[in-house]
């Protein structure tokens, strides 16, 4: 389910709020955004933990052997890059990028027959490691831009991600002749990408001003959750992506 969680649906109710509190307060004020544009880099950290299990089995012996993967990724830095040019008033739209990769361990169980007496499967057990992980996300955003005094600014953000995704998945064993001993682990790589969306919040802080072409230079934080998800196969089902990534860095404005 895309953005369907219940962390999502709490995290959009937490930002709406946000929203609200800071678009009365800028009312009050009464800033116009002053830029043009701007330009986020971040380093950034993606907190979601998401298990993929993949299973099979192998006919052998009359009977059949089967096995179940289940890989893990949790929290892990990410590169995080978003930029927008003003189309209306306080409002942006602009395109970032976030990449994210975690290579893990899979563990695959299963049970092999015995290849003299039937119904008498041999459980094992097997580590697959260094298995890759890696989404590479697109976004697409409307940002309204909130200036809350002299150097503060908040931006709010929404709008489609598109996230490719390469992982590793067991999807084939051989057993060794004659035996129920595991031989070796067939492995292939997904690559897909699914659409999705993301909301977020973006707070900065204004150090410099006026500096060769650039209007403002400071630092600042941003939090977001996105989400997708793609079909891998018919043993895995769908595999989600995305998740809650925060991260703090360098703030241009033209």
């Amino acid at each position: 389910m895309i953005l369907g969680s219940r962390r999502f649906c709490q995290f959009c109710a937490l930002a709406l709020l946000l929203l609200a509190a800071t678009a009365s307060a800028a009312a009050a004020q009464g800033r116009p955004w002053e830029d043009n544009g701007f330009l986020n880099i971040n380093f950034a950290q993606q907190t979601t933990e998401r298990t993929t299990v993949s299973f099979g089995s192998v006919p052998i012996y009359g009977e059949e052997a089967v096995f179940e993967s289940r890989t893990s990724v949790g929290s892990a830095a990410m590169f995080d890059i978003m930029g927008g040019w003003k189309v209306y008033r306080n409002i942006a739209v602009g395109l970032g990028y976030t990449r994210y990769s975690d290579p893990t361990n899979a563990r695959l169980t299963g049970t092999i027959p015995d290849p003299l007496f039937f119904d008498r499967p041999h459980p094992f057990e097997t580590l697959l490691t260094d298995q890759e992980h890696t989404e590479n996300a697109v976004h697409l955003s409307a940002t309204w831009m909130i200036p809350l005094g002299e150097n503060l600014d908040v931006a709010v953000f929404a709008g489609p991600s598109f996230i490719s995704l390469r992982k590793d998945l067991a999807t084939g064993i051989t057993v060794r002749d004659g035996t129920s001993e595991l031989e070796s682990v067939t492995t292939s790589r997904v690559a897909a990408t699914g659409v999705g969306g993301h909301i977020g919040l973006d707070i900065r802080y204004t150090v410099l001003e006026n500096m060769s072409g650039i209007k403002k230079m400071g630092f600042g934080v941003f939090f977001r959750y996105s989400g997708a998800s793609v079909d891998a196969d018919v043993q895995s089902g769908k595999i989600n992506l995305g998740g809650a990534n925060y991260g703090i860095g360098l703030r241009i404005g033209f």
